[in-house]
């Protein structure tokens, strides 16, 4: 679809698709020939965000979001995407191994549950565990 344009050097109409100006003559240049240098600075500057912060997937925002954003402790790439789906899947050692700041940052915002949390329910279910098979063992005899 042809359309008109102003002319970046005398402001008249020129078409979208000529390459001169029939005015001035000036040469017409497309769009990403005269931003290619803002571009690259965005796309530098939005690699340089994500050396701060994790995105976290597999999760609903308290925005209601299918994602969250949180700031790292220090800049670095390391885990910047974070899947919640894939560390709450396996097992937790095998978790806190291979995805030691995934497990980290999922803590800190309430995702999973902390240690100290995590250590308490264990050992709730340990003793539950215990008194049932103690009971079961009272009634036999």
């Amino acid at each position: 679809m042809m359309g008109l344009k102003k002319c970046q050097e005398c402001d008249n109409m020129v078409s979208n698709q000529a390459k001169k100006c029939p005015h001035c003559g000036a040469m017409q240049k497309k769009w990403y020939e005269r931003s290619s240098i803002t571009l690259c600075i965005a796309v530098f500057l939005i690699l340089i965000g994500f050396g701060f912060v994790h995105i976290i997937t597999g999760i609903s925002s308290p925005l209601g979001l299918p994602f969250d954003i949180a700031l790292k402790d220090s800049f670095g790439y390391s885990e910047t995407f974070v899947n919640a789906d894939k560390v709450t899947g396996m097992p937790w050692i095998a978790a806190k191994t291979r995805y030691p700041l995934a497990c980290k940052v999922l803590q800190q915002n309430h995702y999973i549950e902390s240690n100290d949390e995590f250590k308490e329910r264990v050992q709730k279910e340990r003793q539950e565990e215990l008194k049932k098979a103690l009971q079961q063992f009272d009634g036999q005899f």
